[in-house]
């Protein structure tokens, strides 16, 4: 057990900034491509409001376009594509903390481009389904089940961020660096896995930059706040016990 896990935390790095502009570029067009491919894939079968169905076609079109993701940008910057991703890569020493905004800013902007591009490709019927009288959140936005409660909600959402980070933590450890060469298959079926498990009950966000570019898109905010605090919680919790417990 290590009780100095503190000393990881980094601060500053040697990096020019036309590197973290590099930085930031890879994270840009990585979560426009998991914003396009995963929403696109959720398009055709949106009911409604918030939870696209088939559940199994959206989890596995959002778990593939990880893998494109990663494959494609994850040797630039570890391709995050999610602020949870890059909190816990700070927890435990795996990014400096200058870079962070960088990453931040890339994902936010990213989710905006992505979903963009399939609201610009879509009709709208596509986009928020043709039910009469849902509440029109439109796809790829929250889908809070409406037979759990918002704390159950969000206590969905930290359970399945907290899964997410241990993954990558798992990643970033020195111990794993003989097991590196499927980590985007890797990351891309389990992400695959939790959307199909969750979706049913928050739609599997765990991604606030996911969440942000249909929530301004869209235009709906409901129960916008479960989407950013439990994922982020969930990324401290696992970062954070896996810097204390498991650290070598």
């Amino acid at each position: 057990m290590n009780l100095k896990f503190w000393e990881k935390f980094k601060l500053k790095d040697d990096l020019t900034a036309l590197d973290r502009l590099t930085l930031g570029l890879a994270e840009f067009f990585g979560t426009a491509i998991l914003m396009f491919g995963g929403c696109l894939g959720c398009a055709h079968y949106a009911p409604g409001p918030g939870i696209p169905r088939p559940l199994f076609q959206s989890g596995m079109a959002f778990g593939f376009a990880i893998v494109a993701a990663i494959q494609s940008f994850g040797h630039i910057s570890g391709c995050h594509i999610n602020p949870i991703i890059t909190l816990g890569a700070f927890i435990v020493g795996a990014l400096p903390l200058i870079e962070v905004p960088v990453y931040l800013v890339g994902q936010f902007l990213g989710s905006l481009a992505g979903f963009g591009l399939v609201r610009l490709l879509l009709l709208d019927d596509y986009i928020f389904g043709n039910v009469p009288g849902a509440k029109e959140a439109g796809i790829c936005a929250i889908g809070l089940n409406t037979d759990l409660t918002p704390l159950q909600g969000l206590l969905v959402e930290v359970l399945i961020s907290f899964i997410l980070v241990t993954i990558a933590c798992s990643v970033w450890d020195e111990r794993n660096v003989n097991n590196l060469d499927t980590v985007s298959m890797k990351f891309g079926l389990g992400v695959a896995s939790i959307v199909i498990a969750a979706g049913p009950y928050t739609a599997a966000h765990m991604n606030p930059a996911r969440t942000l570019g249909p929530a301004v898109l869209n235009g709906f905010w409901d129960y916008h706040w479960i989407f950013w605090v439990g994922p982020l919680t969930g990324s401290i919790l696992a970062s954070l016990l896996y810097s204390i417990l498991y650290s070598k």
